[in-house]
């Protein structure tokens, strides 16, 4: 976090969100011109084989401080396409302290990026709705420096 690099990725605001689904990493950068600064290095839940998280190019469509049943909720979401959301981990029905699935760094989920509730809450609070958002094809990452990662801007 802090290292400046230049990557071929831009972007119409002064924030760009990549997340390597398989390194299960999320980089929040600021910075512009193809000179980003990395500022969050988190680790994050996507989706698993069978349910993997979306790829392309998306704006931020809408955000919510929480959704869930009458047995689990999840906090601080950001929509990036239709049911595709930054998101907390999974907390039991209501608390946003006991926790159901608080599980990161590994492929779980139904295609969303879940994070810890803080971060959840920092990209909720920060990036704003309809910013423009991309995610570049998977299986190009090499590493969570490399220019073609998955990424969400």
């Amino acid at each position: 976090v802090g290292s400046e690099m230049c990557i071929r990725d831009s972007s119409d605001t002064n924030w760009l969100i990549v997340t390597d689904t398989n390194a299960c990493r999320t980089v929040v950068f600021y910075g512009q011109n193809g000179c980003w600064t990395a500022v969050k290095n988190l680790s994050c839940t996507p989706g698993k084989n069978s349910t993997p998280t979306v790829t392309g190019d998306f704006k931020v469509t809408g955000r919510g401080k929480s959704f869930g049943t009458d047995t689990y909720t999840c906090w601080y979401y950001t929509q990036f396409y239709g049911d595709y959301l930054f998101h907390s981990v999974i907390y039991n029905h209501g608390s946003m302290s006991s926790i159901q699935d608080g599980r990161l760094g590994m492929k779980l989920s139904h295609g969303c990026v879940r994070l810890a509730i803080n971060e959840a809450k920092w990209i909720y609070d920060t990036i704003q709705t309809e910013q423009e958002s991309e995610f570049i094809k998977q299986g190009a990452a090499k590493s969570i420096s490399d220019s073609r990662i998955i990424g969400y801007r």
